[in-house]
């Protein structure tokens, strides 16, 4: 338009091409430091890379990056000539920066090393072999043989190994002996050492101790120790590292003098025991063993028939006897009787009538006149048993005792045969007794008919029946009776009728 004139009307077209939209892939790339990945891009024609930087090409949908630290890489899409930016960050971890050491290189077997990682976050060692644990930084390892460990350290995703060997030696195998192990005060011992190239001894006599770091290869040594002493005693096969020490100790035991105590003599009466003490050391043995109760102790007690010598072995367990004697001797016992039993009637006299060879004392009983009396009276009034003692010159002593029955009873005595033959002589069957104010025989055969009957005790029976003597034979009698105490007895048995013709 110019001065209010229109100009004619022209039209153009203009094309728009699109921007292309550019993706790489992969989103979010992570790589371990020292290592690559590949990035592609999408959305255009043409492609350019940037930086320059741990690339393998910058043209391209597809490239190779081995960057060392997180980096953004840049690529420039173009489609019509059209272009787009894309950037995508591969993020790096750095690997760790892993070691591996232990506090010995070289041990002996049965020996431990420490096993030391650091440089990662986590650890984990590869075999387990030995091993106090698969996993950790710190581990203890026992191995049994040569061996190489593999520590694994991690941080995160990424991880790295690195080794560690163990030289594991064997020990020597240390023979140790000794001639003696237990000796006498004063006497000697060899001691023998064998199987290894080098030995160290400790102390080397009773008095020296050899230095530490000196070795020699002495196998034998003859000691004369003056108390108990440990020898110790350490073998070598080589030297150096791999020398591996192997440490044995031996005890030489010594024995004191030993000095047996026994008493002079001790005295025992014939058939008793007595005790005998020794002492000295641990270990007794007397002989002879006949009468002896344990014959293996410290104080046995001993029964001899005779006077006898007992020797006594003291040791200590069997090593370093001595002997010592000691005389038992033997006094004969006295004899004593204190008399039958008897029974006494509590109106009749009583006594007690003992005999022995030695000293007679009564100990025991009721209402003796005289305790020191062989033969004594007695007041009983009831029934019990009275104990004698005597003692002889040797004051061996011995004891009896007697039961005294006390009755209030009057006893009669009942035959049990008489002869009827008129010679004067046992021609009657009587009763015997005192006390009785009432009395009553009756006789009967064997059928139990009665033949004769008597109140008179005096009168007894002559042995006849209806004016005849009766033929030999066994009759029944009974006894019916009472005594001055009111008492009534009934007595019954067989009596037999001997009949001689002149």
């Amino acid at each position: 338009t110019s001065l209010n004139c229109n100009s004619t009307t022209q039209t153009g077209t203009v094309d728009v091409v699109p921007n292309p939209i550019i993706v790489i892939a992969p989103v979010t790339p992570t790589i371990c430091g020292g290592s690559a990945i590949g990035l592609t891009a999408f959305g255009a024609n043409n492609y350019t890379w940037s930086p320059a930087v741990s690339i393998n090409t910058l043209n391209g949908n597809f490239v190779i990056v081995t960057p060392t630290v997180t980096m953004n890489y840049v690529v420039i899409g173009e489609a019509a000539t059209c272009t787009a930016i894309a950037v995508r960050q591969v993020s790096v971890i750095q690997l760790p920066n892993l070691q591996a050491v232990s506090s010995k290189t070289n041990i002996c077997v049965g020996d431990k090393v420490n096993l030391i990682g650091n440089g990662a976050n986590t650890y984990s060692w590869m075999p387990t072999t030995g091993l106090s644990s698969g996993n950790g930084n710190l581990v203890v390892s026992t191995p049994p043989s040569n061996i190489t460990y593999t520590l694994v350290g991690s941080n995160g995703i990424c991880s790295s190994s690195v080794t560690i060997s163990i030289g594991v030696s064997p020990r020597p195998i240390l023979n140790l002996s000794t001639t003696i192990k237990k000796i006498c005060k004063g006497q000697s011992s060899m001691i023998i050492v064998s199987g290894c190239q080098g030995y160290v001894w400790y102390p080397t006599s009773d008095s020296t101790i050899l230095a530490s770091n000196t070795t020699t290869n002495t196998t034998s040594m003859v000691v004369t120790p003056t108390a108990n002493m440990n020898y110790t005693i350490t073998g070598f096969n080589s030297s150096g590292p791999s020398a591996c020490p192997f440490t044995k100790e031996i005890l030489v035991e010594v024995v004191p003098t030993i000095t047996p105590g026994v008493s002079y003599s001790a005295a025992v009466c014939e058939g008793k025991s007595v005790k005998l003490q020794a002492e000295g050391s641990n270990t007794y043995q007397w002989t002879p063993s006949e009468g002896v109760v344990n014959a293996f102790s410290s104080s046995p007690y001993v029964s001899p028939k005779s006077t006898t010598i007992y020797t006594v072995r003291v040791s200590d367990g069997g090593f370093c006897p001595q002997t010592a004697t000691m005389l038992v001797k033997v006094s004969p016992q006295p004899t004593v009787n204190a008399g039958p039993d008897m029974t006494y009637n509590s109106d009749e006299l009583m006594f007690l009538n003992a005999k022995s060879t030695g000293t007679i004392t009564w100990t025991f009983g009721d209402n003796i006149l005289c305790y020191v009396c062989p033969n004594s009276q007695i007041t009983a009034t009831r029934s019990g048993v009275y104990y004698v003692k005597t003692t002889n010159e040797f004051g061996c002593t011995a004891t009896d005792d007697v039961w005294i029955e006390v009755t209030n009873d009057y006893p009669i005595f009942i035959p049990n045969s008489f002869t009827p033959n008129y010679d004067e002589l046992n021609d009657k069957f009587l009763v015997y007794g005192e006390g009785i104010i009432k009395f009553e025989m009756l006789i009967f055969n064997r059928w139990h008919h009665q033949i004769f009957s008597s109140t008179d005790q005096i009168e007894g029976w002559d042995g006849t029946f209806k004016g005849e003597i009766v033929k030999n034979d066994s009759y029944i009698y009974v006894i019916n009776y009472t005594t001055y105490d009111n008492r009534k007895y009934t007595k019954t048995g067989f009596v037999n009728v001997i009949r001689e013709d002149y």
